[in-house]
């Protein structure tokens, strides 16, 4: 996509985040990276705040919307459907995501993703589905607060969540190539798995970095929203609650294991040592039933938000139960694929010379 007048904007819209990369800083090394939560109300909520960007309210087509923001005790929709990828909700909470980015009232060059069972069918690219979801985010969004301008989504491309973290890592934000990775693709494949929120994302990229290993790749339904779940449950259990406890104080819990109950901060520490243990096995047992023991593998790149996640709280070596071998985690691995999919809007969709698009779906 070729035009002066378009800002390049990698978006990975997901299930429990959307998080939205707009450019990189030469000088500081920085990339320009926001995030959001996806959380939203169905139709219009009165939602007291004093972030206008987070009690946004929109329309499209014959539905509105009201984005939850902070709001910790309202009944926000759920996303974790098949339909979600190119549904209304999707395109209010992409187009919400850009202006909370600062892209409001700019007309944009979008690269989403799809997750990789979703991308490919039968090995090949599923060009129903990723056309669907590009004429998804074609259909304009009208803000109910005329204050907040949506971007203009001038042209957008779908991209492998899995292939776009490997972007992140082939190329640096200047469009050069990382020379360390292109050394070791040149030699053996990686993989990388990609922790998000609905699904846990394996890409076996080939040597070169051309595509993928179809049979060694694919999505399974292993989240952090379903390990966050499972705390819900237990705490409610464990203390004989009628509501469930909200995913917000549920977050808090997962990073300092104390729950309040009652104005009372309570030790949740078993219950939450419990849910990562159980989320660790089960990124193991996917891998091994994906790749098998790696043994033949250059490396395992780990992003995503449940890298992040597991990065802050136990540590790396918690990587090397799940693979023996080497372990690349990029800073700020949550946002990988974001960042990847500005580098496919701004050096690959736009630079035939540096990568072609023939070679961005192939599998």
């Amino acid at each position: 996509m070729n035009s002066t007048t378009l800002i390049n904007v990698g978006e990975d819209d997901g299930h429990d985040s959307i998080k939205t990369c707009s450019g990189f800083d030469p000088k500081t090394k920085k990339y320009t990276c926001s995030v959001i939560k996806s959380h939203a109300f169905s139709g219009l909520h009165q939602i007291m705040s004093t972030n206008k960007e987070a009690s946004a309210a929109y329309s499209t087509g014959n539905e509105e919307f009201t984005i939850a923001g902070d709001n910790a005790l309202g009944k926000i929709l759920e996303t974790r459907s098949i339909t979600y990828p190119t549904s209304s909700l999707n395109r209010v909470l992409v187009n919400h995501a850009l202006v909370s980015a600062g892209l409001g009232a700019k007309k944009v060059f979008l690269v989403t993703g799809l997750p990789v069972d979703q991308y490919y069918k039968s090995g090949q690219p599923h060009l129903q589905l990723i056309n669907a979801k590009k004429a998804n985010l074609s259909m304009p969004v009208t803000s109910v607060n005329k204050s907040l301008i949506p971007a203009e989504i001038q042209a957008n491309e779908v991209v492998s969540e899995g292939l776009s973290a490997f972007f992140d890592a082939m190329f640096n934000g200047d469009g050069s190539v990382n020379e360390e990775i292109k050394e070791l693709t040149d030699r053996r494949p990686i993989a990388v798995i990609d922790l998000g929120g609905k699904t846990l994302d394996i890409a076996t990229i080939n040597e070169g970095g051309n595509g993928v290993y179809a049979d060694r790749s694919g999505t399974d339904s292993i989240g952090v929203i379903a390990m966050k779940q499972k705390a819900i449950e237990m705490i409610k259990s464990q203390f004989n609650l009628n509501n469930d406890p909200p995913l917000k104080y549920v977050d808090e819990a997962f990073l300092n294991k104390k729950y309040e109950l009652f104005g009372k901060s309570e030790d949740v520490s078993s219950v939450i040592d419990g849910c990562y243990r159980s989320y660790v096995d089960e990124i193991k047992n996917a891998f091994q039933k994906r790749v098998g023991d790696g043994s033949d593998l250059g490396a395992v790149i780990f992003v995503g938000g449940g890298t992040a996640l597991l990065q802050l709280v136990l540590g790396e070596v918690v990587f090397k139960e799940i693979y023996a071998g080497r372990i690349i985690i990029p800073s700020e691995p949550e946002f990988a694929n974001a960042r990847g999919m500005w580098k496919a809007a701004s050096y690959i969709f736009n630079d035939a010379s540096i990568h072609s698009e023939s070679k961005l779906i192939s599998a």
